[in-house]
């Protein structure tokens, strides 16, 4: 670090040191300069052995960070100088300060992805800013086996997924009656191949989280911690709105029995994440939805280049 930096620091108060003579850019080398100032200006001094592994996780954070925000900053078409910028603030710096310690202490890797996704958020989102800062700070808490079932919930209770053309699981039936006309053959024949695409795809749904090797969640932990809110109590049956739409060529509706044979998969996760039956229908919280719509676009990619 320069020998041409000053810091004030009343009590009780975190120093954040940044060099005074650095222009700040988007280049990994730089981003990972100022993530390293910070980790060693607010952070315990630690043994010379374990400084390779924080560099380790300083430099991974560094990267997928500014890769992430060059890409997030062409895709909204802002100013990428008024971005840089935003890197200086004390806010963001507290935020990149929370999630480097979160990877050299938890060790998780997997981590990385998800806490630079909530970084670049907030340099690109300051509506959200202080549910972001909220996510990274309650993000110590959990696993990553706790953010797997928080996607997979976020998945089955707030997205719907179509084949295109305006047809989705929650209306085919009734469009393929307007095209077609009720009762007739192709009508019948594109309900059921339409029925069997959305149970295929629910399937590849419940084989990629069983591929993650899940385990029991303690639903009421991450209910006290603030990702789900508990003012709302619906059912036990987490996964019911899987079989909402889904009907067979006379109308019937599917059953969850129906679902579940068709998709044994579904009854085969639900008793890893859940052995005692004590998850409840309970909306997501704002943070939850937040964490869950960051990685849901790259969860479903997964699930597709598998499928596919």
């Amino acid at each position: 670090m320069s020998d041409k930096q000053s810091q004030t620091v009343r009590d009780g108060s975190t120093a954040l040191q940044v060099q005074g003579d650095m222009t700040i850019g988007l280049s990994y080398d730089e981003v990972k300069e100022v993530f390293l100032d910070l980790y060693q200006a607010n952070n315990y001094q630690v043994q010379t052995q374990l400084r390779n592994q924080i560099d380790e996780k300083v430099q991974l954070l560094s990267y997928i960070f500014s890769e992430k925000l060059e890409s997030k900053a062409k895709a909204i078409a802002q100013d990428v100088e008024t971005l840089k910028e935003k890197i200086h603030t004390i806010g963001f710096q507290s935020s990149a300060n929370n999630s480097l310690k979160q990877m050299v202490c938890k060790g998780e890797n997997s981590l990385t992805e998800l806490l630079s996704d909530l970084l670049v958020e907030k340099i690109t989102n300051e509506k959200n800013n202080f549910y972001i800062e909220d996510a990274i700070s309650s993000l110590e808490f959990i696993t990553k086996n706790d953010i797997n079932f928080i996607s997979l919930y976020y998945i089955f209770q707030y997205k719907i997924y179509g084949r295109g053309n305006g047809l989705f699981k929650n209306n085919y039936y009734e469009k393929l009656k307007q095209i077609y006309g009720e009762g007739t053959q192709d009508f019948e024949a594109q309900v059921e191949q339409y029925t069997e695409y959305f149970l295929n795809f629910d399937r590849s749904i419940y084989k990629y989280f069983l591929s993650l090797n899940p385990e029991a969640v303690d639903f009421n932990y991450l209910l006290s911690k603030g990702w789900f809110y508990g003012q709302t109590y619906r059912s036990t049956n987490i996964f019911g709105r899987g079989i909402a739409g889904l009907k067979h060529s006379n109308g019937a509706t599917f059953t969850l029995d129906e679902y579940h044979a068709a998709i044994p998969e579904a009854q085969q996760l639900l008793s890893v994440f859940d052995p005692l039956k004590r998850i409840q229908d309970n909306p997501l919280s704002t943070i939850g939805e937040l964490v869950a719509e960051l990685i849901n676009e790259e969860t479903i990619n997964q699930i597709r280049n598998k499928k596919a």
